[in-house]
């Protein structure tokens, strides 16, 4: 997933908005110590940034398991949401 920062929604006050970047910070801890999540990143410029989990052969499950904490979130963060596959997923796609 990739994820930005909604500049509309981010408070122009840098008190407020240090307050809102430390509830998404929260946030993503807590996906993140519950396996919600396996990786997190933010881009050196705070723009945004990505997660990733493992669907765990369950995509459907998961997906709607992480898509909903990440919904908590918005509207300070977009996602963009798209599947990956592994190599052997990618080859058997062909067949």
């Amino acid at each position: 997933m990739l994820w930005k920062f909604n500049p509309l929604a981010i408070p122009a006050d840098r008190e407020l908005a240090a307050k809102v970047r430390t509830t998404l910070n929260d946030m993503v801890r807590g996906m993140l110590d519950a396996g919600t999540i396996q990786d997190w990143g933010i881009y050196a410029d705070s723009s945004g940034g990505y997660a990733l989990w493992d669907d765990e052969g369950d995509n459907e499950a998961k997906m709607i398991l992480t898509l909903g904490t990440a919904a908590g979130m918005m509207p300070f963060v977009t996602c963009d949401v798209r599947p990956v596959l592994d190599i052997d997923q990618s080859r058997a796609s062909i067949r």
